[in-house]
């Protein structure tokens, strides 16, 4: 039986830091603790939404680090109930928290995982890549995110080769 609050919260939804994560984590298997993770209240957020909309990059970084990577991106692919990502979330924010959350984010995921998320489009189609160019971003921006990929795969996200 789950209990929740009038929003569909439960307990995990009321997380709010890296030591809170740390002891749910070591009291249950890591399989239960992703699946808790990946739990999304009545507006369809995770507990990924809530540590990047409160720019809380401590609590975001404790959730990659504490994830099963077997989840983790369809985590971070979740759409809420508006449609958003905690990616297209953390672009409606302030530049520089962006670029962090940004960042941390990809520095927990694999090449191909980081591709997976850069080439997925908002709901007005835009990409990760258009946001930066839309920031009119400098070069160091964009030497962040690519560090993360491969040649082809930057080439494909410019649409410079056929995907």
């Amino acid at each position: 039986m789950e209990v929740t609050d009038n929003m569909g919260n439960t307990a995990i939804d009321l997380i709010s830091t890296p030591r809170q994560i740390k002891f749910i984590s070591s009291h249950i298997s890591e399989e239960q603790f992703s699946k808790l993770l990946i739990t999304a209240n009545m507006e369809n957020q995770t507990l990924y939404h809530k540590a990047v909309t409160s720019e809380n990059i401590k609590l975001l970084d404790a959730l990659l680090k504490f994830a099963t990577k077997k989840y983790l991106v369809w985590a971070l692919q979740q759409r809420d109930s508006c449609g958003r990502t905690a990616m297209d979330l953390a672009l409606q924010g302030e530049r520089q928290t962006a670029s962090k959350i940004i960042e941390v984010i990809l520095q927990s995921i694999s090449t191909e995982e980081a591709f997976t998320l850069l080439k997925s489009k908002d709901q007005q189609g835009n990409t990760l890549i258009h946001h930066l160019v839309m920031w009119e971003c400098n070069h160091h921006n964009i030497e962040k995110v690519s560090v993360y990929l491969t040649t082809n795969q930057l080439l494909e996200l410019f649409h410079l080769t056929k995907s």
